[in-house]
């Protein structure tokens, strides 16, 4: 028979049993080639994050940049930082879960920082509780044309004076489509955008200071939004977790999916919901959704419309949260602890564990005969970069090759070879690999080496059997 090409896609594609869809990319991402060449796609590893600043604090629960400062909570701790990476401790803030910063435009601006069940004002890095007389508990904050919005658990809106913090008890909007509350709240393009657990609803500013909000497009959309922290914006896209467990995507004034099947079970799957958040930010050249919980990861690449999975080390999730553009780079900071990094792809550890590229293809067959495989030409690559020539993972980077006769539930013994020298394309070539039965196979590679490293595809010389 002809050379059977192994094509691992763009995208994963993992189904509910193991050899119905089995090809998955993990810490690594699809990037289309130019039309005409050998191949149309290289598979390269995803950026790494580079240690930045370490707060001493906990895990990273959200952050903002006013004037020349980036402000981060971590923990129970709010900290001060600037270009130079040097930190400064200024206040401590209760709870544990994702918070928003928002701040106005004077000279010394007021600054909210709120979450669920938590609020405070900042002035001059002097942090106080904010608290006012008939105030209910508040799940956020956003800021629009000079007002503070607090949205309610109840499903209120409670919003502030032009240029002031001052909100007073009857100065509250009813978000009332659905009797479902409200979680978050989101400025987009100066309209106020509420998100309930079943629904959401777009209100805008009409300019009358006596009755400053009016509702937009046509009443409350039956679309809910899974918690506090599954929202994300980028490039003046908003993106949210539903309540359906989907990911969607703000078209107009309505949300279109974008997950897929696979990413949904993963998320309705995740004991702790109110742990799953979104995450948005662009590098060279690509626009990335992030979707982090406890138990995974999953990152969409908004500019290519594929999603793939990450994680850090021996867990089956990143150590990535957040996403903010600080002193010219991407500041990301640690799910666990108070680190915070540059996303850089120029780094291939996360912090200092290596970033494993882990490809997995579709089901090979032929399909009713077995197929005996001779060998594997696998094109690959290894990055230009300056290598610690104290570390063999570098100076001598290997490709594991594995295969699964049952979509990847066993797996056979590793076969090694070397992967390239520096800043060369090779042919890696894994002889005498057996016999597939008729049901088919799953073939893996990794490349652990902390270096940049790409596939582009590989070719089977193959014979089919006897049935």
């Amino acid at each position: 028979m002809a050379p059977l090409s192994l094509n691992f896609g763009m995208s994963t594609h993992r189904g509910r049993f193991l050899l119905d869809n089995s090809a998955e990319l993990l810490n690594c991402f699809a990037e289309p080639l130019m039309e005409g060449g050998r191949q149309q796609v290289m598979l390269r590893s995803s950026p790494g994050l580079r240690p930045f600043v370490s707060t001493g604090g906990g895990a990273f629960r959200g952050g903002k940049v006013i004037g020349d400062h980036l402000y981060v909570v971590c923990g129970s701790g709010l900290y001060k930082i600037d270009a130079s990476g040097f930190v400064q401790e200024i206040a401590s803030i209760a709870g544990s879960g994702p918070i928003q910063i928002a701040h106005n435009a004077l000279a010394e601006p007021d600054v909210i920082i709120a979450g669920p069940g938590i609020r405070y004002h900042m002035r001059s890095d002097v942090v106080v509780p904010f608290d006012q007389d008939g105030l209910p508990t508040s799940q956020g904050v956003s800021f629009i044309k000079g007002r503070f919005v607090l949205p309610i658990v109840d499903g209120r809106f409670y919003y502030s004076n032009v240029g002031e913090i001052t909100i007073f008890a009857d100065s509250f909007y009813n978000a009332e489509g659905k009797p479902d509350g409200l979680v978050r709240s989101y400025v987009r393009r100066q309209e106020l955008w509420l998100f309930g657990t079943e629904s959401y609803e777009i209100w805008a500013i009409t300019g009358d200071d006596s009755d400053p909000f009016t509702q937009l497009g046509g009443g409350a959309k039956a679309v809910g939004c899974l918690g506090p922290g599954a929202l994300a914006e980028i490039d003046d896209r908003i993106f949210w977790i539903d309540d359906d467990f989907q990911v969607r995507m703000a078209t107009g004034y309505d949300g279109q999916v974008i997950s897929t099947p696979q990413v949904v079970r993963k998320i309705q799957a995740e004991p702790n919901k109110t742990a799953v958040r979104l995450d948005a930010y662009q590098l060279d050249g690509f626009y990335w959704l992030q979707v982090t919980a406890p138990s995974f990861a999953e990152c969409y690449n908004i500019t290519t419309g594929q999603w793939t999975g990450r994680t850090t080390g021996e867990v089956t999730t990143w150590r990535g949260s957040g996403a903010i553009k600080f002193a010219g780079k991407t500041v990301i900071g640690d799910s666990e602890t108070g680190d915070l990094y540059h996303i850089d792809m120029d780094y291939h550890r996360d912090g200092d564990e290596p970033i494993v590229m882990r490809l997995r293809s579709p089901v090979i067959h032929a399909f009713p005969t077995p197929l005996n495989l001779y060998s594997l030409h696998v094109d690959a690559m290894a990055g230009p970069e300056p290598r610690d020539q104290s570390d063999t993972t570098q100076t001598d980077p290997q490709i594991m090759l594995r295969i699964s006769a049952d979509g990847g539930g066993s797996w056979s013994g590793p076969l090694f070879e070397s992967l390239s020298r520096q800043g060369e394309a090779a042919r890696v070539v894994f002889r005498r690999l057996g016999m597939v039965q008729r049901q088919g196979a799953v073939v893996e590679l990794t490349i652990a080496a902390p270096i940049a490293k790409a596939i582009t595809g590989g070719l089977f010389n193959a014979a089919q059997g006897t049935s």
